[in-house]
């Protein structure tokens, strides 16, 4: 199961406590932030991790090299937006040659509680070209972007145009459809939310609830949040996952 990270980001909220590194290599006990969530992807099923990096991207890869624990990862393969940042979308659309014919995307500042096998088994079955995983933040935590309708199972997701009836948040990890995905490839530079956008407002957008909350170091509440989750579980991803269930 393949699985893109997109850390190409500034990450200009956090840059008070990351200083000169980047957001995805904040300390988090022993280790980085990095390191936790591809030992969490390792153990939740993903064997091949593409990570996308931009904005001091260097030092996110020299720091998986020099990694102890990098028995605790999926494969890794780092590739660099070069001169200028790409935005999520043009980053995705720089792997395609090398991408799966589904494959998951997710950011280098989340740590979801999810089953990636049941996300693909989900858009696979649906047969549409995108699968979004959404949670019901009800305007907490982060502002809410999708609305969704229990009935006939569909969502609205649009984070440019945010409405009061939107109670759902995207949630972190979406899988898409590599064909689907290439055909809305119309520049290099674009925001992933662009072609999800389209997708949802055809239908095309295939939800997948998810009933815990994410965590995030994107924000210093986020970051703080994380520590606490992960000293209440002793730094332990097993016994992390055996409490949610992923």
């Amino acid at each position: 199961m393949q699985c893109v990270i997109l850390s190409g980001g500034l990450g200009t909220r956090m840059q008070n406590i990351s200083k000169e590194l980047p957001k995805a290599l904040i300390p988090v006990g022993d280790r980085s932030f990095m390191e936790w969530q591809l030992g969490w992807l390792k153990l939740l099923g993903v064997d091949e991790v593409l990570l996308s990096i931009g904005f001091r991207g260097q030092q996110i890869e020299d720091c998986l090299k020099k990694s102890s624990h990098q028995s605790s990862f999926p494969k890794v393969s780092c590739y660099h937006d070069g001169a200028e940042p790409l935005g999520t979308g043009g980053a995705v659309a720089k792997l395609l040659p090398v991408l799966d014919e589904n494959f998951i995307v997710t950011y280098g500042d989340s740590f979801v509680f999810l089953s990636p096998h049941e996300l693909l088994n989900s858009h696979l079955h649906s047969k549409k070209p995108a699968t979004m995983s959404i949670f019901k933040n009800d305007k907490n935590f982060d502002t809410s972007n999708v609305t969704y309708n229990e009935k006939t199972n569909s969502m609205h997701y649009d984070k440019f145009k945010i409405t009061s009836e939107m109670n759902f948040i995207d949630y972190g990890m979406l899988v898409l459809q590599k064909e689907a995905f290439q055909s809305k490839v119309v520049k290099i530079k674009f925001d992933l939310a662009e072609p999800l956008i389209e997708f949802s407002e055809k239908n095309l957008l295939n939800p997948f609830l998810v009933k815990n909350r994410f965590q995030e170091v994107g924000s210093a509440a986020g970051y703080e949040g994380f520590k606490k989750l992960m000293k209440e579980f002793d730094f332990n991803l097993s016994k992390m996952k055996n409490h949610f269930k992923c």
